[in-house]
C-alpha cells in the first residue's frame, strides 16, 4: 500500500458518516420503472458511479446502478431492463 493511499485510508477514519454522505437534493436516483433512454440521460447528467433504484418513491430504495455494470451490459448486449443490473 503506498502512501498516499495509506494517508487517505487514515483520515477516513477520522470523518463521520455526515461528513461522507451526499445530501438527498443533490443525489440522483432512478426509477426502476425508467425506460432506457432515460436511464442513459440521467446517468450521463449524474456525476456518481452509483446510483440508488427506487420503485414507486425514492424512499423505497430496491438496488443500486453501478454505472459500469450498466456501460458493460450496453456492449455486451444493448439496451436493457433496469431490474437485471441492479
Amino acid at each position: 500500500m503506498g502512501p498516499l493511499l495509506l494517508g487517505r485510508a487514515l483520515r477516513l477514519g477520522l470523518r463521520t458518516a455526515r461528513d461522507l454522505m451526499v445530501p438527498l437534493g443533490r443525489l440522483t436516483s432512478l426509477s426502476i420503472e425508467l425506460p432506457w433512454d432515460e436511464v442513459v440521460r440521467q446517468v450521463t447528467a449524474s456525476p456518481f458511479s452509483r446510483l440508488p433504484v427506487y420503485r414507486d418513491s425514492p424512499d423505497q430504495i430496491v438496488g443500486t446502478l453501478r454505472v459500469k455494470d450498466l456501460v458493460h451490459r450496453y456492449i455486451t448486449h444493448g439496451p436493457t431492463d433496469l431490474r437485471l443490473l441492479i
